[in-house]
């Protein structure tokens, strides 16, 4: 929901409350706004159905109902393009709904075959294979001074990926998905410890999943 206060040159001040997800009430009246139809209630909320009965609501505070009712109308037919398709946020997380131990098959390619299947959050995986182990973690990260291995493309991603002198027997790839706020990136790590070539398993495993979105 979103509340705001909107003060006119004489300092009258209206507070007016959207509200995303507002279910329409089956004896709401039916209202024009601007080109599309809106609900009205007997609270004079205003609304538009989006996905069958739910939509977005527009009200008005105050003590006057005629005033209140009025106004409401009023704000939800000059949002009402707004209403019926609702600016989307530009920083959405990617993580939603996707799961991070999937597509478990072709990750089985890369480890052999699979022994156990760990979920320690719902942004993390760990699978454990006849040939290795793969950690998949999703993160928001800042890069802003984090440098992070060798560049590479995934799936047409840009990505990185990071191998320890030390530990060649691991090795991680980052894949960035989109913008966050403050200047840091959705990320997701795919690390992959093989005593045969973890970097190219860890590539392909960020390409398979990369490329089903």
């Amino acid at each position: 929901s979103c509340v705001a206060t909107l003060t006119t040159p004489d300092g009258a001040a209206t507070t007016a409350r959207a509200f995303v997800g507002e279910r329409i009430t089956s004896d709401a009246q039916v209202v024009s706004l601007g080109d599309i139809q809106g609900y009205v209630d007997t609270s004079c909320t205003v609304g538009v159905k989006v996905i069958g009965d739910v939509g977005i609501s527009i009200s008005v505070a105050g003590d006057d109902a005629v005033r209140q009712c009025a106004l409401a109308k009023q704000v939800a037919t000059a949002l009402h393009r707004q209403l019926k398709e609702p600016p989307r946020n530009p920083y959405a997380s990617p993580f939603h709904s996707k799961d991070p131990c999937q597509p478990t098959d072709q990750f089985a390619r890369e480890l052999g075959k699979v022994k156990s299947i760990q979920r320690p959050t719902i942004v993390t995986c760990e699978i454990s294979g006849s040939g290795g182990r793969l950690l998949v973690s999703q993160e928001i990260e800042n890069l802003t001074d984090h440098a992070h291995g060798d560049p590479l493309t995934v799936a047409g991603k840009e990505a990185m990926r990071h191998q320890e002198t030390e530990q060649k027997d691991q090795c991680m790839v980052m894949v960035l998905l989109k913008d966050a706020p403050d200047g840091s990136q959705f990320t997701v790590h795919y690390e992959i410890s093989s005593t045969s070539d973890p970097c190219g398993k860890a590539t392909r495993a960020a390409n398979e999943a990369t490329n089903l979105g």
